[in-house]
């Protein structure tokens, strides 16, 4: 090899090397650089969606379950009215006391109705509520009237509860002693709060009719969704998924024939009635 030869390898082997190690090439960091940074957020983002949809679902899940349960531990002690015992404007509490246990047992922030015979078991505890503040009321301006005997505010008292079911305006004050008597028909305030109070007990009443017709306008519902989920089963994948799809809008339809029926019940009371909210 000749002199010449020598200068000419070592030319070219310096120019390959300086052009592939120094100075460095910053012409394609910047684009590279974001291409890695919008690639990194939408993986990213979509992890986190995922994330949120399966907390969602399982928060679905337990709120399902704990209101399935608030629901069956119920089922079967609400078939009668309630009673009203003794002239006591407050209904005997017993089953009552059960409602407001397990039905607060679910947190109140969770007010999707997944189950919808538990939105009108919590419908049933405002109810009781207002029922009670009404009979306090009730109880309190009784307590104004001068009297000479304490039996006469029980008289005026059993009158109201007795009347409670009539027709709206209408207290039976017949059999209550002149003075005691002549003081109620003239008294509109006790008029006005009677008037509250047996709306409000119309609408408890009302509010447990609807929970026993909902859940069981539900209960045939699901059994029949529940029928058609596992007819000809196993299925193949796609047809599997098809009937999944079918099912789910079902029981939409399922959940919302039964909140009509519990509407319809309701309105069939005459009274003005809004409901607990989430539904």
């Amino acid at each position: 090899m000749t002199q010449t030869d020598l200068v000419i390898h070592f030319s070219v082997l310096r120019q390959s090397t300086s052009t592939s190690i120094w100075p460095p090439d910053w012409s394609q960091w910047i684009p590279d650089l974001l291409t890695a940074v919008a690639f990194g957020f939408v993986v990213g983002y979509a992890v986190m969606r995922a994330e949120k949809r399966v907390d969602a679902r399982r928060a679905r899940e337990r709120t399902g379950r704990a209101q399935l349960d608030a629901v069956e531990s119920i089922v079967g002690t609400l078939d009668e009215p309630f009673e009203y015992s003794g002239g006591s404007s407050l209904p005997q509490d017993k089953e009552l006391k059960r409602v407001r246990s397990v039905t607060r047992d679910v947190p109140r922030e969770e007010a999707e109705v997944i189950h919808p015979g538990f939105y009108f078991l919590r419908a049933i505890d405002d109810a009781w509520e207002q029922v009670i503040r009404t009979g306090e009321a009730l109880d309190e301006r009784l307590s104004t009237y001068p009297v000479q005997y304490p039996g006469q505010l029980n008289q005026i008292r059993e009158a109201i509860v007795a009347s409670a079911d009539n027709r709206p305006g209408f207290i039976d004050f017949s059999k209550i002693q002149d003075v005691p008597r002549r003081a109620a028909e003239g008294d509109p305030s006790l008029q006005q709060l009677a008037e509250r109070y047996r709306a409000a007990r119309k609408i408890l009443e009302g509010t447990r009719q609807a929970f026993n017709e909902v859940d069981g306008q539900w209960r045939a519902d699901s059994w029949t969704i529940s029928l058609y989920m596992t007819k000809d089963a196993p299925l193949p994948l796609f047809p599997r998924i098809w009937r999944s799809m079918v099912a789910k809008r079902r029981r939409q339809q399922a959940l919302e024939s039964a909140r009509q029926v519990g509407m319809n019940r309701m309105f069939a009371t005459g009274e003005p009635w809004f409901g607990p909210r989430g539904w």
